[in-house]
């Protein structure tokens, strides 16, 4: 409605700055973002010295995971407007995105110098303060945005999450809860509030906890973590008079490695068998929780029909198990060409996969195995590339 109203206005006076931003907006909360990017640059041609038109940018490319671009734009409606609370904010959320939590501290606080009643800044200083270890005054500065204003879901938002982070999972509970009574559509509450309940079994704690871990640092950190993982594997495995350690090291490592691309999909599936809790679970979710399963008891029949009684050879039983990882992300919310690619790569692992098992049952050969094996580890390098 507010987008019909907004065009209908513009047909009368096309350069209304306030109209265009309130199109903009309207468009932005439809994940319309290439109308609002198109509307958006409209409205820095009309009124190139106007803060807000800035902002609107700043929305439109943080939504669409363009974090440089989302921060240039922040950056200029600072400058136009350097007493601007709301201009600090958005640029701590650009910094935040990243995981520069530093910078997303200093600009909160700068923001919250102008207003100490500022919402957004309050809340971005709590996360902030959480993901640089300091709990303590973490909480305090929620606590503090709580007794301001305790009918906001986003404050009880981030009073979740950074209970969850603190292992209180139970008060992590009931402010995911209170949120989604406040706005039911808050999807960043029934996220947190999905979390909270798997939390309840002691593996997806620790999962919780090496998540939140990498949160903390920045994505070239993130990438360092990564390949000195896979290099300290590599290094135990070779070294000598292991025997048996090395094999079990090779497992835990493995295991470790698909829970953080799956786990989530594994527990999701243990809510889905719970009536009272599976209604918490979108249909995505619930795909993916499926298709999961699905992909484990197939491997597990392979590796059963391989190794137990020999009649197909065990190796594909691994290619099996990792093509859970493109499938159970296929269902994941995505937008522009990420959900059109996300799709197509693995509809083509699936081909592969399909063609491969067929070969090997007709014939013996095993040759798309290893292919289909080197490109599912390739995948899981690149994949985050996709993730909206």
């Amino acid at each position: 409605e507010a987008e019909r109203e907004a065009r209908t206005g513009l047909e009368q006076a096309p350069n209304d700055a306030q109209l265009l931003y309130t199109l903009g907006n309207a468009l932005i909360e439809q994940e319309k973002l290439k109308e609002a990017r198109e509307v958006a640059h409209r409205l820095r041609e009309v009124a190139p010295d106007w803060a807000d038109a800035h902002h609107l940018n700043t929305f439109i490319e943080l939504e669409s995971r363009r974090y440089k671009a989302a921060e240039l734009s922040a950056q200029e409606a600072l400058r136009l407007a350097p007493n601007s609370a709301t201009a600090h904010h958005n640029l701590a959320a650009c910094s935040m995105a990243q995981s520069r939590w530093e910078d997303a501290l200093r600009e909160a606080e700068a923001g919250l110098a102008l207003d100490p009643e500022h919402d957004g800044c309050a809340n971005i200083r709590s996360v902030a303060l959480t993901n640089l270890g300091r709990k303590i005054e973490s909480w305090h500065s929620t606590a503090g945005a709580l007794r301001r204003n305790p009918e906001s879901p986003a404050a009880h938002v981030t009073a979740g999450y950074v209970k969850l982070q603190g292992g209180e999972r139970e008060p992590a509970l009931e402010h995911f809860t209170q949120a989604l009574r406040l706005d039911p559509t808050n999807e960043q509450a029934r996220h947190g509030l999905l979390m909270a309940m798997k939390a309840r079994n002691p593996v997806y704690r620790q999962l919780l906890k090496y998540s939140f871990w990498m949160m903390r640092l920045t994505p070239a950190q993130r990438w360092r973590v990564a390949i000195g993982a896979v290099i300290g594997v590599n290094i135990l495995d070779n070294l000598p008079n292991l025997g048996v350690w090395a094999v079990v090291i090779e497992v835990v490592y493995v295991g470790f490695a698909m829970l953080t691309w799956v786990g989530s999909a594994f527990f999701d599936f243990l809510l889905l068998l719970d009536r009272r809790l599976r209604h918490v679970l979108d249909a995505r979710q619930s795909l993916a929780a499926v298709s999961l399963v699905v992909c484990l008891a197939a491997a597990l029949t392979w590796l059963v029909a391989g190794v137990g009684w020999n009649l197909v050879p065990a190796f594909w039983a691994m290619d099996i198990l990792l093509f859970a990882i493109p499938l159970t992300r296929a269902f994941r919310k995505r937008r522009g060409w990420k959900k059109p690619a996300a799709l197509a790569v693995t509809i083509g692992f699936g081909l592969l996969l399909i063609l491969g098992l067929g070969l090997t049952l007709w014939n013996g050969n095993d040759t798309l195995a290893l292919i289909e094996l080197f490109l599912l580890v390739v995948y899981t390098w690149f994949a985050r590339m996709l993730d909206n």
